[in-house]
């Protein structure tokens, strides 16, 4: 089942299908500036890096660019899949994200600076040969909604840490 309509009838006629947890998992790296990530639901693993500005070797991509790219690869996906939804051919479809942090909130220099982003912008591209501004305005609400990155981040989502 890998079309939507087939996909969201046998969710609607069994409620406890869609429902799925995500799980990946992260230890420690050589240099020992360095984080491995992998997925246990998916074949997945990712390297990652502080930011060079902190100690890190400037080739690996940090935390941070990870969560920005999670973000911008919804975004593509989610506009891709709601143009099929909406019977528009896309052409092209390019995304940037940009994140503005403050390296003191992570270095615990300042316990009012946040080691979070502060901000994130999303810039989006597309081309569709014939799309009214309109229907393009309305698929990337669309895209916007069902993109599950953007809802957690816009959104907060419960988060525990627990030592086991």
């Amino acid at each position: 089942m890998s079309d939507a309509r087939s996909l969201k009838a046998a969710w609607a006629a069994d409620p406890t299908l869609p429902h799925y947890t995500y799980r990946v998992e992260a230890g420690l790296a050589e240099p020992t500036t360095h984080a491995t990530a992998r997925s246990i639901s998916h074949a997945a693993s990712w390297t990652m890096t502080v930011n060079e500005r902190i100690g890190g070797n400037g080739a690996d991509p940090t935390p941070g660019d990870v969560v920005l790219a999670a973000l911008a690869g919804c975004h593509v996906l989610a506009i891709r899949g709601c143009a099929v939804a909406m019977g528009v051919t896309l052409e092209r479809v390019d995304v940037t994200v940009e994140g503005d942090v403050d390296h003191r909130g992570v270095m615990l220099m300042d316990p009012a600076v946040r080691a979070g982003f502060s901000a994130i912008r999303v810039k989006v591209h597309v081309e569709a040969p014939g799309l009214a501004p309109e229907k393009l305005r309305k698929l990337l609400a669309a895209a916007e909604r069902s993109c599950a990155v953007t809802d957690a981040l816009r959104n907060a989502t419960p988060l525990s840490v627990e030592i086991v």
